[in-house]
């Protein structure tokens, strides 16, 4: 999907979901419910109005020097089998100080981050900024330690600078 808004300055996000099944049409139904669950009210809260994000999104500030962010957190989507409870809040605080020194104050940015395991063994690792390809995010999300199991983790979270600009 793509998503265009003045509050993007100009820019476009791009936001895509893997749905897994036999038949094509159910494959693409499981894809749009896990954005519904994933990243619709991360995008209505901060593109239309904060209210709409209801109770599916956790607001946070994030600070940095003199910069001040609004971050927007969508809910952490599992699949599989994963550990309970599942917390991960200590990866969430590595990715925003390594984030946070690399953003343009005045505009905001997406950030999404992706992990697969099966069984024992990693599987796949994906970090976007922007929706380019984030390396030291993909880095921090590979070295965590993540709890043994056969699971799927995907995070979605926007951030607005809270100066003006």
């Amino acid at each position: 999907m793509r998503v265009s808004s003045k509050r993007l300055i100009d820019r476009v996000l791009v936001e895509s979901f893997a749905g897994w099944a036999l038949e094509e049409d159910e494959a693409a139904k499981q894809a749009f419910e896990k954005f519904l669950r994933a990243s619709l009210h991360v995008l209505l809260a901060v593109l239309v109005e904060p209210g709409l994000g209801a109770d599916q999104v956790e607001w946070e500030t994030w600070r940095l020097g003199g910069v001040t962010w609004r971050a927007c957190i969508g809910p952490m989507i599992l699949q599989g089998s994963p550990p309970e409870p599942f917390v991960c809040g200590e990866l969430l605080d590595q990715l925003r100080d390594q984030l946070l020194p690399r953003l343009s104050e005045c505009v905001p940015h997406w950030v999404r981050f992706y992990f697969w395991r099966s069984s024992e063994q990693q599987t796949c690792t994906e970090a976007l900024l922007d929706n380019f390809d984030w390396p030291d995010g993909r880095n921090i999300v590979m070295a965590w330690n993540w709890p043994d199991g056969a699971y799927s983790a995907r995070l979605f979270l926007m951030l607005l600078p809270k100066s003006n600009c």
